[in-house]
């Protein structure tokens, strides 16, 4: 996941390695399927609920986008992230598959969909052998804490395509079969994504040259690396699409944008 803080700008879709010199992560541009997602979302509800969104301080009397402890970002360059601060991205989930073994990550949305990359899941299916699980609730991925939801429908983008490995429309959601509740639980948050008016102005969200956090349980390393236990964080920048390492990598800048280091060491 990638955070314009408190606000989800994107999702983690794909690179040509972690932390090489000149080549960015490529993320999907969630502003432009805002309206995709909230069409998901109210087709389960009895009445038309927005999703949360455009919060601009993290006041932890929101709906949306704040963690029970602030966010702290180190500005030293280093390879993978750090570790976060306990409960300061609660929005943050582990999605397993086999049930204890985490795959992807995700971020809530609402009480019933979890937000994710549509590569995460293309290749499963609901009520077959093995069963799909969110954990949520944890910085630790073996948190006693936490708390896990068993997902009973998926939904990916009708226009998604790895082709050629482009991950084109990479977004995906996940209905639960039980809702989370956020009622007096300071280990749960929903994210907060930006409707942005007009449509057309989608391709300029985040600008260049935002300060940007990239959050999951990603390697460490770009080579021979293990999952680790302790949720990551590390800061990047959003890289303009004409940059010439954001054009080797990018296809379609109205729906991916760019974010990393130029010079690597970060992403």
């Amino acid at each position: 996941m990638l955070a314009l803080f408190p606000c989800l700008v994107g999702i983690t879709s794909f690179g040509k390695g972690c932390a090489v010199k000149g080549d960015p992560g490529i993320y999907t541009r969630l502003a432009y399927y805002f309206d995709w997602m909230e069409s998901i979302t109210n087709a389960w509800s009895n009445t038309s609920t927005s999703l949360p969104h455009v919060v601009y301080r993290c006041d932890r009397t929101s709906t949306c986008g704040c963690g029970q402890n602030d966010v702290t970002l180190l500005s030293s360059r280093i390879v993978g992230g750090e570790d976060a601060v306990e409960a300061s991205w609660s929005m943050v989930v582990s999605l397993r598959f086999p049930e204890a073994f985490h795959q992807c990550g995700g971020t809530l949305l609402s009480e019933s969909f979890i937000l994710t990359a549509a590569y995460c899941v293309d290749n499963l299916s609901i009520g077959g052998e093995m069963n799909i699980t969110v954990a949520v609730g944890m910085t630790n991925r073996f948190d006693p804490r936490q708390i896990i939801r068993e997902v009973d429908r998926i939904y990916i983008h009708p226009n998604y395509s790895r082709e050629a490995r482009d991950y084109r429309n990479d977004i995906a959601l996940l209905h639960v079969k039980t809702p989370f509740i956020y009622t007096n639980n300071p280990l749960l948050a929903k994210s907060c994504i930006h409707r942005i008016d007009p449509p057309e102005l989608t391709i300029q969200h985040p600008r260049n040259g935002s300060r940007l956090a990239v959050i999951g349980w990603g390697f460490l390393k770009s080579i021979g690396s293990t999952i680790p236990e302790m949720l990551q964080q590390v800061q990047v920048y959003t890289i303009d699409h004409d940059h010439p390492a954001c054009l080797d990598s990018i296809y379609d800048p109205q729906l991916q944008f760019c974010a990393g280091i130029i010079e690597g060491g970060k992403g």
